[in-house]
């Protein structure tokens, strides 16, 4: 059951990932990376406290995706939302779905702006962490990823022993 899970929270994570690319903000086009393609330790702390800013979105987002394919019966892998005879026979699940993207789109952009990063330098991060002189900032990243981790655990603690 958990590898179902985590396959299709991975699924789901591309497919909100790919929809999110379509609709990249304006302000998205003003990074431009280092000439060294060196991640810094500024970049690489934003580039952790946004991706865990994201995991929890799309995991709220898996959720709420889940309720919807429950409420309207729709398969694991959704195909019924590109099926042209579903849409037609469906129109209120189609409008329902472009809203749960809308949001998302939404969410994941003030995500980026909350924290002061723009999609293109996240992916950018992401690609340049696989080259051998940002090395160091991999395992930087790791650990702040860590510590956030920890610091959302033990705020959700003392929020739950206050209760």
């Amino acid at each position: 059951m958990t590898l179902l899970k985590n396959a299709f929270l991975l699924t789901l994570f591309f497919v909100i990932f790919i929809a999110g690319c379509q609709n990249n903000s304006p302000s998205e086009s003003t990074f431009i990376p280092p000439k060294d393609k060196i991640v810094t330790k500024d970049m690489a702390t934003r580039y952790a406290i946004v991706s865990v800013a994201l995991t929890e979105a799309v995991e709220e987002e898996a959720g709420i995706i889940e309720d919807f394919r429950g409420k309207y019966n729709i398969s694991l892998d959704m195909n019924e939302l590109n099926d042209r005879g579903f849409k037609k026979a469906h129109p209120e699940v189609i409008s329902e779905w472009g809203r749960i993207q809308k949001e998302w789109q939404e969410k994941q952009v003030s995500i980026y702006e909350k924290y002061g990063m723009s999609e293109k330098e996240w992916d950018w991060i992401a690609g340049a962490l696989i080259m051998p002189r940002n090395k160091p900032m991999q395992e930087f990243i790791r650990e702040e990823i860590e510590r956030i981790g920890k610091e959302e655990s033990q705020k959700g603690i003392q929020t739950t022993s206050n209760k």
